[in-house]
């Protein structure tokens, strides 16, 4: 699960191999083991042994702006060196790991799209990313904070060689996720799908 901390003045610090939260009177305990990611969207107080934690169980630590931008992560994973990249590419993709993020953003797309319908909300109405013909603007809004979840999930995917070459197709444009790796990829996000999310927000 993701543990979102959105409420000024929260701690979260290290006592006996866990994360605790706290604020006020309130304490929560939380086992490393059950967290895949930390997004924090608030003024917090961190304290520096949460991240030498979060590294020793490779959890990220995210950073988000007032408007849900994300502005920084903490991360120390050891990349085989098939996926190691140097930046960011999407149409095409350079390299393997980019090539299999652009696959599952674009699965992510359609999840969160099909959720605001759902909602019985309008998906082309934009309140971060500005309207565009025929393009889905809230949803570019509402990803942003899955994103970690989805790279967290790659990462995993990469560290325990679950994704190979015979994965990627390249052709005179760049990589791309043939139907072998995409058997690889689909039922492992379906699967972590069902992952749940722990909030402190201002109304706790």
């Amino acid at each position: 699960m993701q543990l979102v901390l959105d409420s000024s003045g929260l701690q979260i610090s290290r006592k006996a191999g866990t994360f605790v939260v706290e604020r006020g009177k309130a304490k929560r305990i939380i086992s490393p083991s059950k967290l895949t990611s930390i997004a924090v969207t608030s003024n917090i107080i961190l304290h520096s042994n949460v991240i030498g934690l979060a590294i020793q169980h490779q959890i990220p630590i995210l950073f988000f702006d007032g408007i849900g931008k994300a502005v920084g992560r903490l991360w120390s994973p050891n990349l085989p060196s098939a996926y190691t990249f140097s930046k960011r590419t999407r149409r095409p993709a350079e390299d393997f790991f980019n090539a299999a993020l652009n696959y599952w953003y674009g699965m992510l797309y359609s999840v969160v799209e099909g959720g605001l319908f759902a909602a019985g909300l309008d998906p082309y109405l934009g309140i971060l990313h500005a309207d565009e013909y025929q393009k889905p603007t809230l949803c570019f809004d509402l990803i942003e904070a899955f994103r970690p979840w989805i790279d967290r999930l790659l990462i995993q995917a990469c560290l325990e060689k679950k994704l190979l070459k015979f994965h990627f197709t390249k052709n005179q444009y760049g990589y791309f996720l043939n139907k072998t790796g995409k058997a690889v990829l689909i039922p492992l996000r379906t699967t972590c799908e069902k992952k749940s999310f722990i909030i402190y927000d201002r109304r706790a």
